[in-house]
């Protein structure tokens, strides 16, 4: 009998262990970097995965091309749940750091959660977004009870819709007395992500403590680096403005408005953007310079829209306008 409990236990602990672990498949596209030659050059990865290695010391991190070598791919088995960081290069002339996708900083980064397919193109560097969410409405109740926020999604990166509270990198930092958290991803240009906040209490992965129930989440399209202003349990950035933030008094005509909105009379605002009533953005506008701006609206969809101003702190100013 105690042969049998001791197996059984053995069974359930590496269960356990087994499931925090995942085969994880790189697949990169090569076809952007002109100087490659499939005939003489080699696709290597390296990561903190594997203690970061140089590029072609190491056989087993050589990748395995497609039939018209324009895609290569790696599987590498039990890379531990979380966040790794990586980044592919070309080998030719024995192990070198030299051909990687760009020098330095950043890495590539993903998460991973169990087994996980990654879809890269070789020399598109991630850009820096930021995710603010500003929870003054339930700042008493976080503080009280020594809740978490954390954010939950696809990001492109990896896993996507990890639940709340499982996976550490995508935990977010408060600010002195929580009232805003915030957390930065590398992601990448051209991304159409999806994405809620959740607070977690005790610890306890759950998906029971979202904004909102439910359908639908916020969504966002990648342009740049960036920072994603939100607030707790609102569809969309209605915008709260900063402390002792000067207002801007910007105009915006003609209100209902065809095909160009003009906005005047600009002040301390570096980014415009613009949201329809799901609280999709569908322009952004940066390095807003002057006092005067165009926008071009002919080809959004006629409906009701908020245009908001942003400062070196956040949302300045937000208005609505009729898009006919």
């Amino acid at each position: 009998m105690k042969k049998i409990l001791l197996s059984a236990f053995a069974f359930f602990l590496m269960a356990g262990l087994f499931a925090q672990t995942g085969d994880v498949t790189f697949s990169v596209n090569m076809s952007k970097d002109t100087t490659f030659n499939p005939k003489t050059d080699s696709v290597f990865i390296a990561g903190s995965f594997v203690s970061w290695p140089q590029p072609g010391s190491v056989d087993t991190l050589m990748m395995t091309p497609n039939s018209d070598s324009t895609v290569y791919t790696l599987t590498v088995h039990g890379i531990a749940n979380g966040e790794i960081q990586y980044k592919y290069f070309i080998v030719n002339n024995g192990p070198d750091w030299n051909q990687g996708e760009w020098p330095g900083d950043p890495n590539r980064r993903a998460l991973i959660d169990g087994n996980t397919a990654l879809n890269d193109k070789f020399g598109d560097a991630p850009v820096l977004v930021v995710f603010k969410v500003h929870t003054d409405s339930i700042a008493d109740s976080i503080r009280a009870n020594k809740a978490s926020v954390f954010l939950a999604g696809d990001f492109g990166i990896g896993k996507a819709w990890a639940m709340p509270g499982s996976l550490a990198p995508l935990k977010c930092s408060p600010n002195n007395d929580s009232t805003a958290f915030t957390l930065g991803l590398w992601l990448y240009k051209g991304t159409n992500i999806q994405y809620k906040n959740f607070l977690v209490f005790d610890s306890t992965a759950s998906w029971d403590n979202g904004e909102w129930p439910g359908n639908p989440n916020r969504t966002d399209s990648i342009t740049g680096a960036d920072t994603l202003h939100t607030v707790w349990g609102k569809l969309g950035y209605m915008g709260i403005p900063a402390n002792n933030a000067v207002l801007p008094s910007f105009n915006i005509y003609p209100n209902p408005v065809h095909n160009v909105l003009y906005i005047d009379n600009l002040e301390h605002a570096n980014r415009i953007e613009i949201y329809n009533v799901v609280g999709q953005r569908v322009r952004v506008i940066r390095e807003v310079t002057g006092k005067k701006i165009s926008i071009q609206t002919g080809d959004l969809n006629n409906g009701i829209y908020v245009i908001s101003a942003f400062g070196e702190n956040g949302v300045l100013k937000s208005m609505k306008f009729i898009k006919k």
